[in-house]
């Protein structure tokens, strides 16, 4: 039989695509890559999506990485050009392991435009894989899953409400994330998460954040970069994901309650 998987990341998009996966396949296996990394309360959510979703989540991991810190200090490389070896290591390497050939995989990617090229983006890395995205099927953004999630009565990551876009990673900080705000809001909420990893950060000299942008002679953009530390005490902060209120109002977690 062909194995339906849906990849579940303590994420809102990812419980919803979830939930439409179980309503289309039964049977599907419900799988999480675990980095070691994630922020403590998303051990919470996701017993309370387990029990939405009458269904075990499916834990996998790495044995050779502990959390991304493991992963970067065997690596001495954090975030650049070859892209974030926590990915590869925590989620890429442990998919891989875990799939069969003929699998069905569903992602939580969304109807939002940087996630829909991300999903166009996955696909042409990974052309033998047969992949769906139920939330972009359906027209459906973060913010309307962040709607249809409070319609359930399930409690999104406490993150969400701190103002990150996600609940990825919240005990190291995502290094993919270039934008000071996030690590101003990373630094803000979570001092002593963002001390270690800045230390890191200095020791392997990986300018993580881009300050401050120029257009060369040439018309080339250069991205000025620097430390997360180096981010000015009083930088903005990023702002929560607000439910949407468009023409999918009706789509929502009642919806998806059966």
């Amino acid at each position: 039989m062909t194995r339906h998987i849906g990849w579940y990341s303590d994420g809102i998009a990812s419980a919803i695509a979830c939930k439409y996966l179980l309503r289309e396949e039964p049977e599907a296996l419900i799988v999480k890559c675990d980095t070691g990394s994630e922020d403590e309360d998303n051990a919470r959510f996701r017993a309370e999506c387990a029990r939405w979703f009458n269904r075990e989540i499916l834990i996998l991991k790495n044995p050779e990485f502990e959390d991304n810190y493991a992963v970067w200090t065997k690596r001495r490389y954090m975030s650049g050009i070859a892209g974030a070896p926590c990915t590869m290591e925590q989620k890429v390497t442990p998919r891989l392991a875990f799939q069969q050939p003929g699998d069905v995989h569903v992602f939580g990617y969304t109807w939002d435009k940087l996630d829909v090229a991300r999903f166009e983006a996955f696909q042409k890395n990974y052309p033998d894989l047969i992949a769906r995205a139920p939330l972009i099927e359906r027209e459906i953004t973060k913010a309307n899953c962040l709607a249809m999630m409070q319609d359930t009565g399930i409690e999104p990551p406490r993150t969400y409400a701190m103002g990150f876009p996600n609940a990825n990673c919240l005990q190291t900080g995502c290094v993919k994330a270039t934008s000071p705000d996030y690590w101003a809001l990373f630094r803000k909420v979570f001092p002593d998460r963002f001390a270690k990893t800045a230390a890191l950060a200095r020791e392997l000299n990986v300018r993580l954040v881009i300050m401050d942008r120029e257009t060369l002679p040439d018309g080339r953009v250069h991205n000025i970069r620097g430390f997360i530390d180096d981010i000015p005490a009083d930088w903005p902060t990023l702002n929560p994901v607000a439910p949407a209120c468009d023409f999918l109002c009706h789509i929502n977690g009642q919806d998806l309650a059966a």
